[in-house]
């Protein structure tokens, strides 16, 4: 486990991803004129 890596001395790398994406937001944020 992590905690018994890092208890040895070891380097623990876990891949952890977080999708902040307001995708519920997607389809009114596309309707904006940004480049106008």
């Amino acid at each position: 486990s992590d905690e018994y890596a890092l208890s040895q001395g070891y380097v623990s790398v876990v891949p952890v991803q977080f999708d902040l994406t307001a995708h519920h937001f997607m389809r009114d944020l596309n309707t904006w004129k940004l480049n106008d």
